[in-house]
């Protein structure tokens, strides 16, 4: 079993769920806020259900690429889950400072590696590239026992 593998069995805090649950709702929500500056203020009744159904299918993508993406080793749920809690040193603003972003662009990654998994017709691919970017935040992470 990789270390990887072994640090996401340990508990996850509370504090790692609201932090992932934030930054997912923050990605949501800016693609919300760019649909509508790109729509401006005199939007069509068709350009403002696009603006709210853009966050919508940006959920169902996410569930769809954490599922292609999850593998023996870990899944893609848990991945993000690690991800942020390696990059938590603890409970406060310091840590959703540096936590938040760092699984936005893990998100937008986790995307690009499920497209990249999914041009090649891969899905074992997409599941190695996965474990190699939790690994990755792992050997970073913020806390170094």
């Amino acid at each position: 079993m990789s270390s990887v593998a072994k640090a996401s069995r340990r508990g996850i805090g509370l504090h790692i769920y609201l932090y992932c649950v934030l930054a997912i709702l923050s990605l949501a929500f800016g693609i919300f806020c760019g649909a509508a500056l790109v729509f401006g203020r005199d939007a069509s009744d068709i350009q403002i259900l696009v603006a709210v159904a853009l966050p919508i299918i940006y959920f169902v993508a996410l569930g769809l690429v954490l599922w292609w993406c999850s593998g023996p080793v870990i899944s893609g749920p848990k991945g993000l889950l690690a991800i942020t809690a390696y990059m938590s040193v603890g409970i406060g603003g310091f840590s959703m400072l540096i936590a938040i972003p760092v699984v936005i662009v893990s998100i937008v990654a986790v995307l690009g590696i499920a497209m990249a998994g999914l041009v090649r017709r891969s899905r074992p691919v997409a599941q190695q590239q996965f474990q190699r970017l939790v690994s990755f935040i792992y050997k970073y992470r913020m806390y170094q026992q």
